[in-house]
């Protein structure tokens, strides 16, 4: 019963949720409370939360996230040029979004956003976004880390890396890299360079990346790249090394070069096209993919559904007679069936094409 956003706890566990309002420093007051598992759920819409030059998260398995329900993601930043955040235990993040004030601070702005500053055993990062960086959002510097998972994510307007792992001390685990995007990078997007077992990027889009779209080093031993885009990167698209890469089902285009290695044993032509993407207006950063215009990247994947990044969807191209029929407002429909195992169906409408993302909550929240 009651509201289903407070959710439940065990009070044996004595694991909290805090609820911190927007303002100048959300960690220092309540760090040396915190005790392992609790999260810290930021409820300002569009709030800006701004970290202290150290940036040190405590010790403890944390997860930070939106309150549920909020039209604008909260915003995690600093004024310092130090870091949003040192991670030193598991971490999970979800619906946030990090700003690293590069354009308002320049070459004093902030170098890193999650930086591992010690050895953990996961970082998952779920429906955040990174922008406006002058150094690199994710980074580990030699640090030991289990297991990586980032999903529903974008990084754009970045100086350096998106994620980067390049020390070669480091160790890598397992990493997974799906339905993001990238774009307007200085640097790779996506670069490991650490003891890496199993690098997986799936169903991302790359637009304007200067460096490589990914870069999986001599340490990798397996990597998959499957079900993307890479689009004007300024070097190869996909250079990668290890054992066995496989490279297949994605598009490339309008890059300096598509695909590195020096592995004989790469796996790359299968379901590989070299064709434009027909994005609807990369000016507008609106990366959806053109119906009318027969984007070759519609229904391409190695599962059957679109290559890139799934969030920005499709778009059908009218003539100037055409009638266009446009929803007037946003609206969700109720699923069907309901109640339903193991699928359903939601329908939506938006009035303008663009990224969408969807949640769903259980009666806990």
């Amino acid at each position: 019963m009651g509201d289903p956003n407070w959710g439940t706890y065990d009070p044996n566990a004595a694991i909290t949720v805090w609820e911190i309002e927007a303002n100048d420093d959300w960690i220092t007051n309540i760090k040396d409370y915190l005790t392992d598992g609790d999260t810290i759920m930021f409820v300002t819409d569009g709030g800006s939360y701004m970290t202290p030059n150290s940036g040190y998260l405590p010790s403890k398995p944390l997860t930070l996230m939106a309150k549920p329900g909020l039209i604008n993601k909260p915003v995690l930043s600093t004024n310092d040029g130090g870091y949003v955040g040192k991670v030193n235990a598991n971490l999970t993040v979800v619906g946030l979004a990090f700003d690293g004030r590069w354009a308002e601070n320049g070459d004093g702005a902030t170098y890193r956003g999650l930086y591992l500053n010690k050895d953990i055993g996961k970082l998952v990062v779920e429906d955040c976004d990174f922008y406006n960086w002058r150094g690199n959002p994710i980074e580990s510097p030699g640090k030991y880390i289990d297991t990586l998972l980032v999903n529903n994510s974008t990084f754009t307007d970045v100086g350096g890396y998106g994620l980067e792992f390049k020390d070669i001390a480091g160790i890598l685990g397992y990493a997974r890299i799906t339905n993001s995007s990238f774009y307007n990078m200085a640097q790779h997007a996506i670069y490991t360079k650490a003891q890496t077992d199993t690098l997986e990027v799936s169903n991302c889009t790359f637009f304007d990346v200067g460096g490589r779209g990914v870069y999986a080093h001599t340490d990798t031993l397996g990597t998959v790249v499957r079900d993307n885009i890479f689009m004007s990167s300024g070097d190869d698209a996909v250079k990668v090394y290890g054992s066995s890469p496989v490279v297949e089902y994605n598009c490339f285009w309008d890059n300096v070069s598509d695909i590195a290695s020096d592995d004989t044993t790469l796996t790359f032509p299968t379901g590989n096209i070299y064709a434009d993407p027909m994005f609807e207006d990369t000016s507008a950063v609106n990366f959806s993919l053109a119906i009318a215009d027969n984007s070759a990247c519609v229904s391409a994947a190695s599962d059957g559904g679109n290559m890139g990044d799934p969030n920005w969807g499709t778009y059908k191209a009218v003539g100037v007679h055409d009638e266009v029929l446009l929803p007037e407002k946003y609206d969700l429909y109720q699923n069907y069936p309901n109640p339903f195992n193991p699928s359903t169906t939601i329908k939506f409408d938006i009035v303008s094409t663009g990224r969408v993302t969807i949640i769903l909550y259980n009666m806990l929240g």
